[in-house]
């Protein structure tokens, strides 16, 4: 496996800190056997080793070979499909996740971003892997895996930004900010910082 693991879901990385130095990165070989993650036999079970087993198919066979792979692992286990539809549906942020943290020499402009929930400098990707993400996102919404709401604008701007698409990415989260419940002050907040930004 060749992706990248930026993550900072365990306990004992302090985000800001690692962002600080830059990303932590390490091989995702070693995230499948890191033990202070969960043992592997839970991991197995996890939902997270899901999106990552379908992430890395999507990452290094693109988007025809990993729609292929998920539709043979729901036909031979259709008893998990809910939570591999749900793991798919992950995939196109994390590959723009991995792809972040991976080229991170120069600086593009600044974004906010929807996993850490603070303002960083951004930098670009190369087009390929982001381009399957955009593909993906497309397919999801088409296939009903993803609704046409204000997580699938966010993730197509997030998407867009990687690819040096500003100003569509503007478009997507003004989208999504319009689609966001008026109660839900944090993420108006949030898409409006990020909106700000853009312009």
């Amino acid at each position: 496996m060749n992706l990248y693991h930026n993550y900072a879901e365990t306990a004992e990385i302090d985000v800001k800190n690692q962002i600080s130095k830059g990303y932590a990165i390490q091989p995702l070989e070693s995230f499948f056997n890191n033990k202070n993650f969960m043992t592997p036999v839970t991991f197995k079970n996890h939902s997270d080793y899901h999106r990552l087993k379908l992430t890395d198919k999507f990452y290094t066979e693109g988007f025809d070979k990993g729609i292929a792979y998920y539709k043979q692992l729901i036909k031979e286990n259709p008893a998990k499909a809910e939570k591999l539809k749900n793991s798919l549906a992950l995939v196109p942020i994390t590959i723009t996740s991995f792809e972040r943290a991976k080229f991170n020499n120069s600086p593009l402009f600044f974004y906010y971003h929807p996993d850490f929930h603070y303002c960083d400098t951004y930098w670009k990707a190369p087009s390929e892997e982001i381009k399957t993400a955009k593909s993906l996102l497309t397919y999801l919404l088409k296939e009903d895996i993803l609704q046409n709401d204000a997580s699938y604008f966010e993730d197509m701007g997030y998407t867009q930004m990687v690819l040096g698409e500003p100003q569509e990415a503007l478009r997507s989260y003004e989208n999504a900010l319009m689609k966001t419940k008026d109660d839900d002050q944090w993420n108006i907040e949030r898409l409006q910082n990020m909106i700000k930004i853009l312009k």
